[in-house]
């Protein structure tokens, strides 16, 4: 694990480039997401690094309950 990474895990935050594979998405079409369609994130120069818990939340609020 690169020293980056390591400091992104201590800081709780998620690269841009994993969000986009999480999703399953590129990461040019998450740049073209409108903000309000996105997990909370902070700018680093013109990176944006996503706020682990956030990402979380986005992603348990877009569960599917196939039984409801």
């Amino acid at each position: 694990m690169s020293s980056s990474t390591q400091l992104l895990k201590q800081f709780g935050l998620v690269a841009e480039e994993d969000v986009a594979k999480l999703l399953g998405v590129s990461v040019k079409t998450l740049k073209n997401r409108r903000r309000n369609d996105l997990p909370e994130f902070v700018k680093a120069g013109r990176r944006r690094l996503f706020k682990e818990d956030s990402v979380k939340a986005y992603l348990d609020a877009r569960v599917v309950n196939p039984a409801a």
